[in-house]
């Protein structure tokens, strides 16, 4: 929330000799200072929730990326994709039931505007070219570091695409 301030002062070189002037300041508050740094909404989708917790710790320490869902299968994803159009959605490729791949090629069909990273355990070359073509901005395999993934996912948020893997 914005306060507005009025300030209220003399100026001497009004034509009436300096009565008050009133004029609005604009002081913005912490959370609105922080809120403004969040550029990337994200959504987190993957079927293991230990993993999910590692990869939400990283994300909590990066000031400018926002964690709004998380998903453990491709319906509960495209739902939520719907309802809350993230910026960025990091989507496992190997999810039980509906692919990663197959809900990329879906939530990408509703919402063209949302920028997928695909994350696997597989360095298989052949999954990532999958994912890529359902519509994924990237790939990145599971064994890659945390500020890896950072990068990974601002890369796909700001139009450039990432194609990394890790043995």
């Amino acid at each position: 929330m914005q306060a507005i301030v009025k300030r209220i002062g003399r100026n001497p070189q009004s034509p009436d000799g300096g009565a008050q002037e009133a004029s609005d300041v604009q002081i913005s508050t912490a959370a609105e200072e922080r809120s403004r740094a969040v550029s990337i909404r994200l959504m987190l989708v993957d079927d293991h929730r230990m993993l999910r917790e590692a990869l939400r710790a990283i994300l909590e320490k990066a000031g400018d990326i926002e964690l709004v869902a998380e998903a453990d299968d491709g319906a509960a994803a495209l739902e939520l994709a719907r309802e809350l159009e993230p910026d960025v959605v990091v989507m496992d490729i190997g999810l039980e039931g509906m692919s990663g791949i197959e809900a990329t090629r879906r939530m990408l069909a509703e919402n063209p505007g949302i920028k997928v990273l695909g994350l696997s355990t597989f360095a298989d070359g052949r999954m990532a070219m999958q994912m890529l073509e359902a519509g994924a901005r990237g790939y990145l395999a599971k064994s890659a570091g945390g500020d890896e993934l950072l990068c990974g996912i601002r890369a796909v948020a700001h139009q450039r695409g990432l194609r990394r893997r890790h043995g």
